[in-house]
């Protein structure tokens, strides 16, 4: 609504339709409105949303590495709390003893 206030205004329109379409009305607006100030927060806010994509995107690569690939064929015995010398010769030899 700005854009077309200040269009209105102006008595022409302030961009193409192609930098419309390239989505240059926000930061033209943040400028028009805050001054200077507008485009760094316009850049800020741009910054902002790509790491808060890419942190979600690492969290779900994570995500799948850790519960489907390492739990479930890495890491084929779990033990209760963190493994010790007595529960790994255990283990070894359950697993020997199941082998014959």
């Amino acid at each position: 609504m700005a854009y077309f206030t200040h269009s209105a205004e102006n008595g022409t329109h302030l961009l193409t339709s192609g930098q419309t379409d390239q989505g240059l009305v926000s930061p033209l607006m943040a400028e028009a409105v805050l001054g200077p100030a507008g485009g760094i927060m316009m850049l800020c806010m741009v910054s902002m949303a790509l790491m808060s994509t890419g942190s979600g995107e690492v969290m779900a690569v994570s995500s799948i590495i850790v519960y489907d690939i390492y739990q479930t064929y890495v890491r084929l015995c779990r033990f209760q709390g963190a493994p010790t010398i007595a529960s790994v010769v255990q283990w070894l030899h359950s697993t020997a003893a199941s082998d014959e």
